[in-house]
């Protein structure tokens, strides 16, 4: 995307799907880990729900790939008088992607989680 010069879309996951994630995680932790003494209650649980809110823009490279699916199947023809010449160029999602998504709902099923906990 960068070599394209797409750079907010570049940027956009660049942020949402690398270093969000990260972030993510690491804040999580540090509200389940840190005392109630040092960071009050209220405060850890506006901290959980705005981490939940913006957890779901880590989707944001499935969406990328779909797009990238539909856009790019491509169908090539070229006829000569001797030969013929057809192509078709399809792009399909493999183990990474899975594994990314599954990551990504998994860090989402855990905030829930977190949430719940921290409520009771």
């Amino acid at each position: 995307m960068w070599k394209a010069e797409v750079y907010p879309l570049a940027i956009l996951v660049a942020l949402f799907s690398g270093i969000w994630p990260y972030i993510k995680l690491f804040l999580m932790i540090m509200c389940w880990i840190v005392p109630p003494h040092r960071f009050s209650y209220h405060k850890r649980e506006i901290l959980l729900e705005v981490l939940d809110t913006m957890g779901k823009y880590s989707l944001i490279d499935a969406y990328v790939l779909i797009y990238m699916i539909v856009s790019m199947k491509y169908h090539f023809n070229m006829d000569y008088f001797i030969f013929s010449i057809y192509m078709d160029e399809i792009v399909t999602p493999g183990f990474g992607y899975f594994a990314f998504l599954i990551g990504t709902i998994t860090s989402l099923i855990w905030t829930h989680l977190i949430i719940h906990y921290h409520r009771m």
